[in-house]
Protein backbone atom coordinates (compact mmCIF):
# COMPACT_ATOMS: atom_id res chain seq x y z
CA UNK A 1 0.00 0.00 0.00
CA UNK A 2 2.80 2.70 0.63
CA UNK A 3 4.25 1.85 -2.54
CA UNK A 4 0.80 3.17 -4.33
CA UNK A 5 0.53 5.83 -2.36
CA UNK A 6 3.98 7.09 -3.07
CA UNK A 7 3.85 6.33 -6.96
CA UNK A 8 0.43 8.54 -6.61
CA UNK A 9 1.66 11.22 -4.80
CA UNK A 10 5.44 11.26 -6.41
CA UNK A 11 4.75 14.26 -8.80
CA UNK A 12 3.60 16.69 -6.21
CA UNK A 13 5.20 15.61 -2.65
CA UNK A 14 8.71 16.57 -1.42
CA UNK A 15 10.94 13.25 -1.11
CA UNK A 16 10.74 13.74 2.69
CA UNK A 17 6.75 13.46 2.58
CA UNK A 18 6.86 10.58 0.30
CA UNK A 19 8.86 8.65 2.76
CA UNK A 20 6.90 9.78 5.65
CA UNK A 21 4.04 7.84 3.28
CA UNK A 22 6.24 4.63 2.99
CA UNK A 23 7.03 4.49 6.93
CA UNK A 24 3.17 5.02 7.89
CA UNK A 25 2.06 2.46 5.68
CA UNK A 26 4.90 0.01 6.68
CA UNK A 27 4.30 0.56 10.20
CA UNK A 28 1.13 -0.08 9.74
CA UNK A 29 1.61 -3.60 8.44
CA UNK A 30 3.67 -4.42 11.12
CA UNK A 31 1.40 -3.18 13.87
CA UNK A 32 -1.20 -5.52 12.83
CA UNK A 33 1.47 -8.69 12.48
CA UNK A 34 2.54 -7.38 16.68
CA UNK A 35 -1.16 -6.93 17.59
CA UNK A 36 -2.47 -10.20 16.48
CA UNK A 37 0.62 -11.78 18.01
CA UNK A 38 -0.40 -10.18 21.41
CA UNK A 39 -4.12 -10.08 21.52
CA UNK A 40 -4.51 -13.15 18.91
CA UNK A 41 -8.83 -13.01 18.28
CA UNK A 42 -9.38 -11.08 21.55
CA UNK A 43 -11.34 -7.89 20.97
CA UNK A 44 -12.28 -5.59 23.92
CA UNK A 45 -11.93 -1.69 24.58
CA UNK A 46 -8.03 -1.84 25.36
CA UNK A 47 -6.99 -3.45 22.18
CA UNK A 48 -9.40 -0.14 20.23
CA UNK A 49 -7.99 2.10 22.55
CA UNK A 50 -4.33 1.22 21.67
CA UNK A 51 -4.90 0.97 18.34
CA UNK A 52 -5.87 4.16 17.73
CA UNK A 53 -3.61 5.85 19.88
CA UNK A 54 -0.78 4.44 17.55
CA UNK A 55 -2.70 4.85 14.17
CA UNK A 56 -3.26 8.62 15.71
CA UNK A 57 -0.05 8.91 16.88
CA UNK A 58 1.71 8.19 13.06
CA UNK A 59 -0.77 9.40 11.43
CA UNK A 60 -0.56 13.25 12.75
CA UNK A 61 3.16 12.70 12.56
CA UNK A 62 3.32 11.95 8.58
CA UNK A 63 0.50 15.42 8.42
CA UNK A 64 2.40 17.47 10.67
CA UNK A 65 5.69 17.22 9.33
CA UNK A 66 5.08 16.38 5.38
CA UNK A 67 4.89 18.93 2.66
CA UNK A 68 2.02 19.12 1.08
CA UNK A 69 1.13 21.00 -2.04
CA UNK A 70 -2.13 23.37 -2.01
CA UNK A 71 -3.99 21.07 -4.29
CA UNK A 72 -4.08 18.01 -1.82
CA UNK A 73 -5.21 20.80 1.32
CA UNK A 74 -8.56 22.10 -0.71
CA UNK A 75 -10.74 19.76 -3.05
CA UNK A 76 -13.78 21.46 -4.51
CA UNK A 77 -16.18 19.79 -6.93
CA UNK A 78 -19.56 21.30 -7.45
CA UNK A 79 -22.44 18.58 -6.85
CA UNK A 80 -20.29 16.84 -4.61
CA UNK A 81 -17.95 18.21 -2.05
CA UNK A 82 -16.51 21.18 -0.93
CA UNK A 83 -13.64 19.75 1.63
CA UNK A 84 -10.78 22.95 2.94
CA UNK A 85 -8.15 21.89 5.26
CA UNK A 86 -6.07 24.81 6.79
Amino acid sequence: MGLLHVYSAYSVMSADGLWRFMLFFLGNGIAVVVEGAIWGRKKGWARAILAWAFEATIASWVVKNGVWPRETLEFWRPGFCHVQIM
